[in-house]
């Protein structure tokens, strides 16, 4: 198995390792940061999920925690 090696590696893909991340940023970190979890999305407010996007008022992006290009750099 290939080994890689991260300077800053967030388990769970809920909102405090977003809120890590963009703490990591905002502070200076230059390394490299890996957010790892099950899902496929990024780091989303989960009860936003659960009234607007479930009611049809907002669209799937609406209740990301950053835009996806945030999680791309």
């Amino acid at each position: 198995m290939p080994t890689r090696k991260v300077d800053y590696l967030l388990i769970g893909g809920g909102l405090a390792s977003g809120n890590c991340a963009r703490w990591l940023r905002e502070e200076g970190a230059d390394g490299e940061v890996v957010v790892i979890g099950r899902e496929p999305d990024p780091p989303y407010n989960r009860p936003e999920c659960s009234k607007g996007y479930l009611r049809g008022e907002e669209s799937r992006e609406e209740t990301y925690f950053r835009p996806n290009d945030f999680w791309e750099q």
